[in-house]
């Protein structure tokens, strides 16, 4: 929450200069949510058992901190295909860091560092 208050200042017609200010008024700056999401696709067949690594980017392009959950859709992918989801170090897999069941991002950006 931000408290708002108005200065002016100005010429009353005599020659004098009039200054004050208004009255305070709270209000509260809201969560804007944006995110955007790159990436690859996978290109051509891959051999049964091989291993396919691709990169997908989300950045968060509002204006605060979140969580994003990630999630795979339907595919066409062959039954039994398994996806493994990794943090952006590529090694790292993706946990629930929110208790909500389903790994995500974690806070992004992360928060300021206080001291």
């Amino acid at each position: 929450m931000l408290n708002n208050t108005a200065t002016y200042s100005y010429n009353n017609g005599a020659g004098t200069t009039v200054s004050g200010s208004s009255n305070t008024v709270p209000f509260t700056v809201r969560q804007g949510a944006g995110v955007t999401l790159t990436g690859q696709t996978v290109a051509g067949p891959a051999a049964p058992g091989a291993m396919v690594s691709f990169t997908n980017t989300l950045t968060n392009s509002g204006n605060a901190t979140d969580t994003f959950n990630i999630t795979t859709g339907t595919s066409t992918f062959p039954a039994g295909t398994t996806f493994q989801l990794f943090k952006s170090d590529g090694v790292t897999p993706l946990t629930d860091t929110n208790g909500d069941g389903t790994p995500d991002t974690d806070r992004w950006p992360p928060p300021p560092l206080t001291t």
